[in-house]
């Protein structure tokens, strides 16, 4: 049985799919410190590397019970950091503490969560995240570093269990969220059956892990936030707004010289964040770095946009 590991993750390179192991320790720090070496070493044997770590409940460490926040928390998070950097493993820190610039040191350093992400936007019938916070984080927990908010929810009222949960937003802002937040492994934490019937998911399909260039546009904190990306000659941008319905002006000052077609994915006429927050309005359009865009935000809603280069 040791071996199936290694043949899936060998099949699963061919197809272009590789594993991310989760390391879920509920809180028995001791014994997976005392293990991380050979952990490690493993996985690299079996061609995994990329690991998510995870500390939920409670954190015992050197047999006391401490916060996940307290130092020598921290220092265990940084010793697995290191470990797996030297066996050239990628590490998503869950449980952890919030983005503090090590990923400038040690690039392996991934994403970690370090913030209250989608999962708690609605958490067991409670109302979570209100839409303002992610017009607060890119100024906050983001200016640390990467961190993995598993933005991307696109059936935001999807409740299979039936605890009167759901995301506390419109579909169209998932998309956008995924411009204004940085992370270099993003998660899409809905389901393959929601994307697959979703029209917005053309946006997430080549959406970069990592940019050339990042432009804050316009900006009031707990507000809204408008951010644009680019990789190569393609800028994705993302807009976003709190509570409240707003229209916003956009010059596209920030693109090159010719002509862009830009795909925009925004939240329909009828569509509301409290009663009607699925709906989303697709449409394509030509402009250039002269044009001025009006992004019509409805309340918890955003603009998702997409600009390639057109073709002479």
């Amino acid at each position: 049985m040791a071996n199936v590991p290694n043949r899936r993750a060998v099949v699963g390179a061919t197809a272009g799919v590789v594993f991310t192991a989760h390391n879920e320790t509920r809180g028995f720090v001791d014994d997976y410190e005392q293990h991380l070496e050979a952990i490690f070493a493993r996985y690299a044997e079996l061609g995994i590397h990329s690991v998510k770590t995870g500390y939920a409940t409670k954190f015992v460490l050197g047999g006391v019970n401490r916060s996940h926040f307290d130092q020598e928390a921290v220092r265990h998070y940084q010793r697995v950091v290191e470990t797996a950097a030297r066996h050239q493993i990628m590490i998503i820190a869950h449980e952890a503490i919030k983005p503090t610039g090590l990923a400038r040191t040690y690039p392996n350093m991934m994403t970690g969560e370090g913030l209250a992400g989608m999962e708690q936007h609605n958490y067991m019938g409670k109302l979570g995240n209100p839409p303002e916070q992610a017009t607060i984080l890119p100024f906050t927990r983001f200016m640390g570093g990467p961190a993995d908010y598993t933005p991307g929810v696109l059936n935001v009222t999807w409740d299979p269990a039936g605890l009167g949960t759901r995301v506390q937003t419109t579909s169209a802002a998932q998309l956008a969220l995924h411009s204004v937040f940085f992370s270099p492994l993003q998660m899409l934490a809905d389901t393959v059956e929601n994307y697959h019937s979703h029209p917005g998911f053309a946006y997430l399909k080549d959406m970069p892990a990592s940019w050339d260039e990042t432009r804050f546009l316009d900006c009031v904190i707990g507000d809204y936030t408008v951010v644009a990306r680019r990789k190569g000659d393609t800028w994705y941008l993302g807009a976003i707004t709190d509570e409240y319905d707003r229209t916003l002006r956009l010059p596209l000052r920030f693109l090159g010289r010719g002509r862009y077609r830009a795909e925009i994915y925004s939240d329909a006429a009828d569509t509301s964040w409290h009663d009607n927050p699925l709906p989303i309005d697709v449409r394509t359009e030509t402009v250039r770095a002269s044009t001025v865009l009006r992004l019509r935000l409805v309340a918890g809603g955003g603009t998702a946009i997409r600009f390639r280069r057109a073709r002479s």
